[in-house]
């Protein structure tokens, strides 16, 4: 069905006007509190000119829309739709944004078009980076930035694709990790109407609980329990030797991280004399709070810890080093984003200091001032179901930024409000070994969660996989991931070139087995319901 529709859309886009035409008429689009700035016909380039041997294909001809949305009086969303002038798949893709925004997400509309979707991207209502002054005073934003310029934006992107090419997409699509996977849960449940699929990957769900109380209390340890950047090397090991195993291959890779208990007080130091390779009171506490999460006093886990894996560096990846963990003289980035919140999206103002924070009071004025904004970890997605969408989860298990087990819960509490049977009839979740903030890591963590491959295999394309289900009813399987041996391959843009490893990714609860053979080809693994089957 979607091969045909993609030849009625060429086929009557061909009796169209010539493509310049069309796009420039596209500028008196008129859309209620829209502001059209640009609608330009883009010629075919290269999409590496500062690398032309590389085998990427270019960036192809398009009309590119730049829109400035206005809700409020005090909202100015930016918007970009880029709209491929031939070859269109008949598909719109939205494509999320991480962080606290601020940018439009060109890298991934480049993509988008590359592969034949139209797409849009929004900078979700501000255009300052490493400040959040945008928030201060300014609660229309921070809503624009909670769930309303991703709406909006999908919104002026169909108008745009109906006129641009004289029918609407025969399917929508949304696809963004960290915050953007916040967002695609947040279309889910509040607009279930926008797209057909979404794909979301170790979404901020529970946002005020990984912003406020999450990052919180990992900078009040490590305030109270310094950890040296210096030991992470040494702390990879520790959680090798306590964890590689226990999916009975010993591969350097924790392969069944919920299995895991790694108990750093295992390497206390010897009368606790510092060493390389052990660890002082002091850095046995800070580890014992990062892996155990925000907890008052009572013991009650206001937001999961991090799972083991995840801690060395694998470049380009910091791991925790400057992450969780902050170098000399310098802020943690999770420290500054909570700082940023406090100070700015809770006005506490400039007088706020990480000194003061509180973590039940502060997790409890956050969650009721601006969890209904933010949070998207509503368990309720009947209505996103009623009329067919599909969800994909994906997160992987070394995780530095947000704690695997934030998704595990959203997942649970999904299958708690709406039954195990029918949550498996619209989302699978997929937790992969090994990899780090939606990609990188020791483990296989390539797998496609941009825009579907043209031709692409559903077993091995994530991104495809979520397009057979929602067009063809082929519920997703087992997937194979891969780590490049070059992992800036996949930076430049290009398929990797060589694989240093594959791996097996079950849809959860199912987990990989080694059945047999080297345990980093994927070919040797079967997902089973539990690693002793």
């Amino acid at each position: 069905a979607a091969v045909a529709c993609t030849a009625l859309a060429t086929a009557q886009v061909q009796q169209l006007a010539a493509p310049d035409v069309r796009c420039s008429k596209l500028a008196g689009l008129d859309l209620p509190n829209t502001e059209i700035t640009g609608a330009t016909a883009i010629p075919a380039a290269p999409a590496n000119p500062d690398h032309p041997t590389l085998q990427v294909p270019p960036i192809p001809a398009h009309c590119r829309v730049a829109l400035t949305l206005r809700p409020t009086s005090d909202s100015a969303i930016r918007v970009e739709v880029w709209l491929p002038e031939a070859n269109w798949n008949g598909r719109l893709l939205g494509v999320g944004v991480g962080g606290f925004a601020g940018v439009i997400n060109r890298g991934e509309l480049a993509t988008a078009i590359q592969r034949g979707y139209a797409a849009a991207a929004t900078d979700t209502g501000h255009q300052q980076v490493g400040t959040e002054l945008w928030a201060r005073g300014h609660p229309e934003r921070v809503i624009d930035y909670g769930y309303r310029a991703i709406h909006l934006m999908t919104l002026a992107a169909k108008d745009a694709v109906s006129h641009y090419y004289g029918m609407p997409a025969h399917h929508a699509y949304f696809s963004g990790c960290s915050n953007g996977g916040r967002e695609g849960l947040m279309e889910a449940a509040r607009f279930p109407a926008d797209y057909d699929g979404i794909l979301a990957g170790a979404p901020a769900a529970d946002f005020i609980g990984l912003v406020v109380a999450g990052f919180g209390a990992n900078a009040a340890a490590l305030r109270q329990h310094p950890f040296p950047v210096t030991k992470l090397r040494f702390l990879r090991e520790a959680t090798l030797a306590a964890c590689d195993n226990l999916d009975g291959a010993k591969d350097g890779l924790i392969g069944a991280p919920e299995q895991c208990q790694f108990k750093p007080a295992a390497w206390r130091c010897p009368e606790d004399r510092d060493h390389p390779n052990c660890f002082t009171a002091n850095e046995v506490a800070a580890l014992d709070a990062i892996y155990r999460g925000a907890s008052t006093p009572a013991g009650k886990i206001l937001y999961p810890g991090y799972s083991p894996g995840g801690e060395e560096p694998q470049p380009p990846s910091p791991g925790w080093a400057g992450w969780l963990i902050p170098k000399p003289g310098e802020p943690s980035e999770p420290l500054q984003m909570h700082t940023s919140f406090m100070r700015d999206f809770l006005r506490g103002g400039a007088a706020w200091t990480p000194a003061s924070f509180d973590l039940e009071h502060d997790y409890a004025r956050a969650k009721a001032e601006l969890g209904p904004v933010l949070d998207a970890d509503q368990p309720d997605l009947s209505a996103f179901a009623a009329r067919g969408g599909k969800l994909i989860l994906f997160h992987g298990w070394a995780d530095q930024a947000i704690p695997p087990r934030a998704t595990l819960k959203y997942y649970t509490a999904l299958t708690d409000a709406m039954g195990t049977a029918r949550t498996g009839q619209f989302v699978r979740l997929y937790m992969a070994p090994g990899m780090q903030h939606c990609w990188l890591g020791p483990g296989p963590w390539s797998f496609n969660w941009s825009a579907a491959r043209p031709g692409a295999d559903p077993k091995s394309d994530i991104s495809a996989s979520l397009e057979a289900w929602v067009e063809k009813q082929r519920a997703p399987g087992p997937i194979t991931a891969v780590r490049p041996r070059n992992p800036y391959s996949i930076l430049a843009g290009y398929p990797p070139l060589e694989v240093e490893r594959s791996g097996l990714l079950c849809p959860y609860p199912q987990v990989a087995r080694l059945a047999g053979g080297s345990p980093k080809n994927a070919r040797n693994y079967a997902c089973v319901s539990r690693l002793s089957d």
